[in-house]
């Protein structure tokens, strides 16, 4: 089927196009995605990738996901409207092992012209000359890859492990087993460091046999959530086996590494049993003595157990592809689920949080709504531009947190220091004179308390507690809803302003009908002050919506009770069925009939006192019970 051209002239939010173009001694593969969310108010541009040649098969390169997260993370100066793959066809439907030793050869020439077809006209707005649209190279420190398995797990869908050979900029090898999400190919969920078993070396890494070097952690955060334990680390002294919740376990690295280095007691909750197989198989996750591992939904197992922790480890990232890699998930950041995550830690417990802010506001909504939980709020700037470690302690951590004669303090700094992740140290190593990327307050007096953790995992800083007096109003009122617009529909109609926490239409208990009035309340404010704006008197099925803003003082604490369940009316018909059919004693039947009489003789006496000559028949009453089952002997 052929393609018009004409399609690429306008850009159209998150729409995919893939087709291949036949070219002198070249078969190309191009594949063009639109921004979901384009920004008409500020300028855009268009950009291509030429896809390294052995990795057109990569989930990363083939499919929307990966495509998508290229397009969020490219490093171009203006915010990328669409984002063009070249490359050759995939080899295969699945990812594939490849090789990358040799040089890649360089891209063909005289692509321009594809190029520039393939852009949207308004890139030419304003542009006396023909634009260039730039050609972006993608690398990364992967020179081979083996594929083990692919899986399919119910909740996080299709998987991989893989085998991968790194190199480094300071020529230093090393490879590692990695676990990688088809719905985010670009990040890496889990991995651990790996030693071939024999000292030959092959080209092939299918033809090599690997051990676990399970005491290192090369995922660059968790080192940092693990020196987050630093706060709390007198109130550890002398116990033998402290207890550990890990929301999200993945490969297990950090359950093991808490278990075998600092002898805690760790149970692991992961929603897909399929990955938690995967990571017994592949990573050595073993449920034994000190470890063990639940299926279930990290939140909901927050808010069901009753055990004390010591700490929480939360590594649970947003299953939301359009919103880019992100992390914790928007539910985490509510106030229920911050308190169930405040009851399972003991009085002097310690909350520590993976974060990958979506944005600075989230990033700031989330500090907010832990300081208002937690006695006291801590974070580590992890060094890659892209993590952030946030620590919360239950009670303060008070004087002398960081003493050099505590045992535990002392044996986590052997452990961190000796056996973090060589790009994490030298990484972290390289940011330790900076200052915390995100600021909100200037830190408080070293006499104060201390600030900083003592620990290597990037430079930290205590948040003091402090009030927010900017807008924070994320709930509106919506009035004169009309007929047929409910809760489905006005979801999808008001996520064009941006994400949509929960929403709620006011029903009437008895029937289950709307009241035509409800409220919806956004990820953030100014998506709020934004939809009140456009929507305040917005003409709707002959409608003059009403919409405004309901400051947090007046948010009522039972608002949003039973949101999200469906609603189911009751049954009078059925109630007043039953009662009418029930059976009856000796006395309540009297005094049923008594009352039928009295009436009787009142609506006689109404019809002879209106002058009407009408003879009523005699009402035939029985005081004795007629059973409502009826035998039949033989």
């Amino acid at each position: 089927m052929s393609l018009d051209p004409s399609v690429f002239e306008t850009t159209v939010p998150s729409r995919y196009i893939t087709f291949t173009l036949p070219l002198p001694h070249l078969l190309l593969r191009a594949a063009v995605l639109d921004s979901p969310s384009p920004s008409a108010s500020s300028p855009s541009s268009t950009a291509a990738i030429w896809v390294p040649q052995g990795r057109e098969s990569d989930w990363i390169f083939s499919t929307f996901s990966g495509h998508l997260q290229l397009l969020l993370s490219s490093p171009t100066p203006l915010p990328l409207s669409r984002l063009i793959l070249l490359g050759n066809p995939p080899s295969s439907p699945i990812p594939t092992s490849f090789n990358s030793t040799s040089p890649p050869p360089p891209p063909p020439q005289n692509l321009a012209p594809l190029l520039l077809g393939l852009s949207p006209k308004s890139e030419f707005l304003g542009h006396s000359e023909i634009p260039e649209v730039p050609l972006l190279v993608y690398e990364d420190e992967v020179v081979k890859s083996s594929i083990l398995e692919i899986c399919n797990g119910p909740f996080v869908g299709e998987f991989l492990i893989e085998n991968v050979e790194l190199k480094f900029d300071d020529g230093v090898t090393e490879f590692r087993r990695r676990l990688r999400f088809k719905r985010m190919p670009n990040f890496v969920q889990s991995q651990m460091r790996i030693r071939p078993k024999k000292d030959s070396i092959l080209d092939n890494l299918d033809d090599l046999e690997f051990e676990l070097e399970k005491g290192a952690l090369v995922q660059p955060y968790l080192s940092p959530m693990v020196a987050g334990i630093a706060v709390i680390h007198r109130f550890l002294d002398g116990k033998s086996r402290p207890r550990a919740l890990c929301l999200g376990v993945g490969g297990g690295a950090l359950l093991g590494f808490l278990a075998d280095r600092l002898h805690f007691e760790v149970d692991g909750v992961e929603e897909d049993e399929v990955v938690l197989e995967a990571a017994k198989r592949h990573f050595g996750l073993n449920n034994d003595e000190f470890i063990h591992l639940f299926v279930e939904d990290g939140i909901r197992y927050l808010k069901r157990v009753a055990n004390k922790y010591d700490i929480v480890m939360v590594d649970l990232d947003s299953s939301d592809v359009m919103s880019g890699v992100s992390a914790p998930p928007v539910e985490f950041v509510e106030g229920s689920v911050l308190r169930a995550a405040r009851e399972v830690l003991r009085d002097e417990g310690v909350l520590v949080a993976n974060v990958i802010p979506s944005s600075k506001m989230f990033y700031e909504r989330l500090v907010c709504e832990v300081g208002e939980v937690f006695e006291e709020v801590y974070e580590i700037d992890v060094g890659n531009e892209e993590n952030l470690v946030l620590i919360a302690a239950k009670s303060g951590v008070g004087e002398g947190w960081d003493g050099e004669d505590s045992t535990f303090l002392n044996k986590l700094k052997l452990v961190v220091s000796s056996k973090m992740g060589l790009k994490s140290k030298k990484k972290l190593a390289a940011k330790s004179s900076k200052k915390a990327a995100v600021q909100f307050s200037a830190p408080k007096p070293k006499s104060e308390g201390a600030d900083y953790l003592p620990l290597e995992g990037g430079p930290s800083k205590s948040i003091p507690k402090t009030e927010n007096k900017e807008n924070k109003a994320t709930v509106l009122y919506i009035g004169r809803i009309p007929h047929g617009f409910y809760e489905t529909e006005m979801e999808a109609f008001f996520q064009q302003f941006g994400a949509v926490k929960r929403l709620r239409i006011a029903r009437n208990r008895k029937t289950g009908k709307s009241k035509h009035f409800g409220f919806i309340e956004f990820m953030s404010p100014e998506v709020a002050k934004v939809v009140e704006e456009c929507m305040h008197n917005y003409l709707m099925y002959e409608h003059l919506l009403q919409v405004s803003i309901v400051p947090p003082e007046k948010v009522h604490p039972r608002l949003w009770k039973g949101v999200g369940r469906s609603y189911k009316p009751v049954d009078r018909v059925h109630i007043e069925r039953k009662h009418h059919d029930k059976e009856r004693t000796l006395e309540q039947q009297q005094k049923l009939v008594t009352g039928v009489l009295k009436r009787d003789q009142k609506r006689r006496k109404r019809i002879e006192a209106a002058g009407i000559d009408y003879e009523c028949p005699e009402m035939v009453g029985c005081v004795q019970a007629a059973p409502k089952k009826i035998r039949f002997t033989d």
